[in-house]
């Protein structure tokens, strides 16, 4: 599990002042990148994936994304962010999200549903076992 806060700044909302749907889903997969580099998973400039320095032949990409959200929240609001992976299955990591506002309630839900390619080919590949094992890792909400 990782947490963070993020403040919403005046590029985070619509002209309601909200915060706008999709950046909401900035910030998850922002955590989760942070959340990674802490268990030694980064990215390099291109892209690639790397643990603990080694650059692998796989990387993750976004399948699909999805955020409920609750609780309005507006410009200059700060949220705190918890960010935990519920699923890990021989291609697919899910991450969850949950945004609390000051006032400690829920103001979104958030999930990110990462898909494991191969660099080389663009297709869909293993992860591998050393990443599962520090995603599973990764894996408490509390």
């Amino acid at each position: 599990m990782y947490e963070t806060e993020v403040r919403v700044g005046f590029p985070d909302t619509d002209c309601t002042t909200r915060v706008y749907f999709n950046v909401y889903i900035k910030w998850l997969d922002n955590a989760i990148i942070e959340m990674f580099r802490e268990h030694g998973i980064t990215y390099g400039q291109f892209g690639d994936m790397r643990f603990r320095g080694e650059k692998l032949e796989v990387t993750f990409v976004i399948g699909e994304y999805r955020c409920r959200i609750e609780k309005p929240s507006i410009l200059d609001d700060i949220l705190k962010l918890r960010v935990w992976v519920s699923e890990v299955r021989d291609k697919v990591v899910v991450h969850q999200g949950i945004f609390y506002n000051s006032n400690g309630e829920v103001a979104a839900r958030a999930e990110i549903t990462y898909v494991c390619i191969n660099t080389n080919t663009g297709k869909s590949d293993n992860i591998p076992e050393e990443i599962r094992r520090e995603l599973q890792a990764m894996g408490s909400s509390t």
